[in-house]
């Protein structure tokens, strides 16, 4: 049985953040295939640029991207119920998505606020010189997800890599405390959600860019943040939504505690097959200026530069990973892989007289990577150290088709899983 907060959260949530780029997988997965069979279908763009708190652009109804919202809420209702729309019916009667509100709060300290974190991040390990970027002099030419931006320069250390995957969590503070429009209420006694603008994830970062949290002590988020949030208390803490852009087991221990917490993925010890932990799993984002949606519209219409058809690509498969020594059962899988691979290039075999493509090892450009999956019909995501996995979504950004392995979870016998947890 869905919870009534959950239904609430999820189609409130998550179209929320459907102004980032929460939308665009499916959109830009989802053409792909309509244009291979050649079907005529209209699509409605939910989104706007992450850059952009209002939307001005309009879809072929006349809504722009904000309007359409509420909308947007009650489809979400009707997909979480898809084998009883009369019961999503009766839902969306009793909680039209019009009615749903949420309060952001403003009260966070100046330097823990999502503008001061990013910055930190920014001048701490995109700075020549500085510890986060030894061995070179080469910087970013993009901020930590504040804007929209397309990397053109890469970071000679880790801001690039970690930019792209830890993020979420300073672009939804953004989003969020940006939006004006008629999903969020300034009256707390109106609120059904309670958005704290808190990004966790690059707190950590700002202190340091460890793969784990321990720069930042438990006590610092319980004094300068949850000390901070007025309208909290244990009536309401399970109403209250926090952000992390950190796999689920390598998150702060506070954050993986809280009951309400948007990220790339749940905490493992916390979720469980049939259980509701109050994690909501999104992917992550993207601020490329050619992946937002006004601009995937804009290729649609357009003479379709850079964007091929599956008949028109050169790969059939195609597979990018990191290649590692290391004796875990992610690392075997892909060996076994790669051996296959290399041994059914090596005999210069095809599948539908397209060849495979193999890489790896690191790539230095995001670029280079949606270059290679636009040119691919199949894209194995193989499996890699947590269950949210960048390549998933990167595969279908550029439309080829995500290949998932399964295995057996080892955690909960019969439940099947492309992922160790």
């Amino acid at each position: 049985m869905i919870h009534l907060l959950s239904v609430r959260l999820l189609v409130g949530v998550v179209f929320t953040s459907i102004l980032s780029t929460t939308y665009l997988a499916l959109s830009a997965f989802q053409q792909s295939l309509v244009d291979s069979h050649h079907v005529d279908t209209h699509t409605a763009v939910l989104g706007s640029s992450s850059n952009s708190s209002s939307g001005s652009s309009t879809s072929e109804d006349g809504l722009n991207p904000v309007d359409q919202l509420p909308r947007a809420i009650d489809e979400a209702v009707r997909l979480l119920y898809p084998t009883d729309p009369q019961r999503a019916e009766r839902y969306i009667k009793r909680h039209p998505g019009k009615e749903f509100r949420f309060y952001v709060y403003d009260t966070l300290p100046p330097d823990r606020t999502w503008q001061f974190l990013s910055q930190c991040i920014e001048q701490k390990l995109n700075t020549p010189g500085v510890e986060g970027n030894k061995g070179g002099n080469r910087t970013s030419n993009c901020d930590w997800g504040s804007t929209i931006c397309t990397e053109t320069e890469r970071s000679s250390g880790q801001y690039s890599s970690r930019r792209f995957n830890r993020n979420g969590d300073v672009v939804l503070s953004k989003l969020f405390s940006e939006y004006q429009g008629k999903l969020r209420t300034h009256d707390p006694k109106e609120a059904h959600v309670f958005i704290v603008p808190y990004a966790s994830t690059a707190h950590c970062a700002c202190k340091n860019l460890a793969a784990r949290c321990f720069k930042v002590r438990d006590h610092n988020i319980a004094d300068q943040i949850l000390n901070n949030l007025d309208y909290l208390d244990p009536s309401t803490l399970s109403r209250h939504l926090f952000f992390n852009s950190a796999q689920g087991d390598v998150a702060h221990p506070v954050m993986r505690r809280l009951p309400l917490l948007l990220g790339l993925e749940p905490d493992p010890k916390m979720s469980r097959s049939g259980v509701n932990s109050g994690h909501v799993s999104i992917p992550y984002v993207n601020t490329n200026a050619d992946y937002q949606p006004d601009r995937v519209v804009e290729l649609r219409d357009e003479s379709r530069p850079g964007w091929k058809l599956p008949s028109e690509r050169n790969f059939a498969i195609s597979t990018i990973f990191f290649r590692t020594t290391i004796k875990r059962d992610e690392s075997r899988v892909r060996e076994q892989y790669y051996q296959a691979a290399m041994e059914y290039i090596g005999q210069n075999k095809t599948i539908g007289g397209h060849p495979l493509y193999v890489l790896a090892e690191s790539v230095n450009a995001e670029q280079e990577i949606y270059d290679v999956y636009k040119d691919s019909i199949f894209c194995p995501c193989l499996r890699g150290d947590t269950p949210g996995q960048k390549r998933l979504f990167d595969a279908m950004l550029n439309g080829c088709i995500p290949v998932v392995l399964e295995y057996e979870d080892s955690h909960e016998k019969g439940y099947p899983s492309h992922f160790e947890h």
